[in-house]
C-alpha cells in the first residue's frame, strides 16, 4: 500500500503543472484561487489558540500547532494543479478483488471506487502520528461552490511550503456543486515513502 501511495504522490508532483500565469487554463486559475482562499482560512485557524481549544484541551496538540506556525500557509512557495482525477489501476485491481469477497452493494462499490483517490491524503496523514492526525482534523477547512462549466472532473491542488504541503481535494458532484477540502501533509514523510519503492 505504501508503494502505491508513494507512486501516486510522485506522479502527482511530476505532472506538468502551471508555473506561469499566462499558461494556466481557466480551470487551473479557478482551482488555484479557491485553494488559496482555503489556505488563508487554514492559516487563520492554525494561528488561533482559541479556535484549536474549541476542539481539544490537549496541550500537546496545541504545542504541535505552535511549532507549525512558523509557516505562512497563505503564501505557498509553489502551486501544482492537477485538474482531473487520477487512476491507480493496481489499487483498483486489489480493491476490486477485495470487494468481490464482500456483500457490498453495486452502488456502494461505485462509491468506494470513486473515493479511492480522495483517500490518499488521509492515508498519508495517518502515517504521521496521532497528534498530527488530530491537529489535521481540527484544522481541515472545506467549502462548496457552484461548479463552473469548465471544471468537468475531480481535481487536486498541491500548495507547497517547504516543510509542509496543503493538498486540496476538489470533488465534483452530480448536483452541480464542487466541494474542496484541505489536508496538511508533512513533506518529511515523502522521502521515506519514496524510499520504499526501491
Amino acid at each position: 500500500m505504501k508503494k502505491l501511495i508513494a507512486m501516486l504522490v510522485c506522479l502527482c508532483l511530476m505532472i506538468p503543472c502551471t508555473f506561469a500565469e499566462e499558461s494556466k487554463t481557466e480551470a487551473e486559475i479557478w482551482l488555484t484561487d479557491r485553494s488559496l482562499e482555503l489556505a488563508s482560512l487554514f492559516n487563520e485557524t492554525l494561528n488561533s489558540d482559541d479556535y484549536i481549544s474549541l476542539f481539544t484541551p490537549d496541550s500537546s496538540i496545541l504545542n504541535l500547532a505552535k511549532s507549525i506556525r512558523e509557516t505562512d500557509f497563505s503564501k505557498p512557495q509553489q502551486v501544482y494543479v492537477l485538474p482531473q482525477s487520477f487512476s491507480l489501476p493496481v489499487m483498483e485491481q486489489q480493491l476490486n478483488a477485495f470487494i468481490q469477497e464482500t456483500d457490498i452493494s453495486p452502488v456502494l462499490q461505485a462509491y468506494v471506487m470513486r473515493r479511492m483517490s480522495q483517500a490518499v491524503p488521509t492515508m498519508l496523514i495517518g502515517q504521521m502520528g496521532v497528534n498530527f492526525a488530530a491537529l489535521n482534523s481540527i484544522l481541515t477547512v472545506s467549502n462548496a461552490y457552484i461548479c463552473p462549466d469548465f471544471i468537468t472532473d475531480d481535481a487536486h491542488v498541491f500548495l507547497m511550503y517547504g516543510e509542509y504541503m496543503l493538498w486540496v481535494t476538489f470533488i465534483r458532484l452530480d448536483t452541480g456543486v464542487i466541494t474542496a477540502q484541505t489536508a496538511l501533509i508533512h513533506t518529511s514523510a515523502l522521502p521515506s515513502l519514496l524510499g520504499n519503492m526501491f
